[in-house]
């Protein structure tokens, strides 16, 4: 597991398009390597518990159910 940044800060970002998004990532991913795999392991094992998964659920998500879409 990733351990904390020296500085001990935390900060988000948003962005309004998938091009400035994957542009940040990249910058995020040379500034702190390690912290994309980190996200990614705690994203999986969140949709895998049994008790989070359901909450992750978005309105008109129920369309999709079961992979449908």
């Amino acid at each position: 597991m990733l351990g904390p940044s020296p500085s001990e800060t935390f900060g988000f970002l948003t962005c309004d398009t998938e091009a400035e998004a994957l542009g940040e990532t990249r910058s995020l991913a040379q500034v702190r390597p390690g912290v994309l795999e980190s996200v990614a392991e705690l994203a999986a094992a969140v949709v895998a518990d049994d008790t989070l998964a359901p909450l992750l659920a978005a309105e008109g998500d129920e369309l999709c159910a079961g992979g449908a879409c």
